[in-house]
């Protein structure tokens, strides 16, 4: 800290505004992940109904998983697209 109280108090600000934008980031990278998860949750559900008397067999578990986690990842492309005119 310096002598001069305005210095001290842009350098506080400089701070406090740095560590409200990592906080932001934090936050927009935690939705996202959440949103992820939660939409590859619905879809293996869906892919889980559609199996034969509702049971895969156990070796049908990382395929099936990997799939749910693409078909998220391709939901939330098209839906993050802009919106064209």
């Amino acid at each position: 800290m310096s002598d001069d109280p305005m210095n001290d108090l842009l350098e506080r600000a400089t701070i406090a505004q740095e560590r409200a934008s990592a906080e932001y980031a934090e936050g927009l990278r935690r939705y996202a992940a959440d949103r992820r998860e939660r939409i590859a949750t619905a879809a293996l559900q869906g892919i889980l109904a559609c199996v034969e008397n509702g049971i895969a067999p156990e070796s049908w578990a990382d395929f099936i998983s990997q799939r749910a986690v693409i078909y998220a990842d391709a939901l939330i492309a098209e839906l993050d697209k802009e919106k064209k005119p």
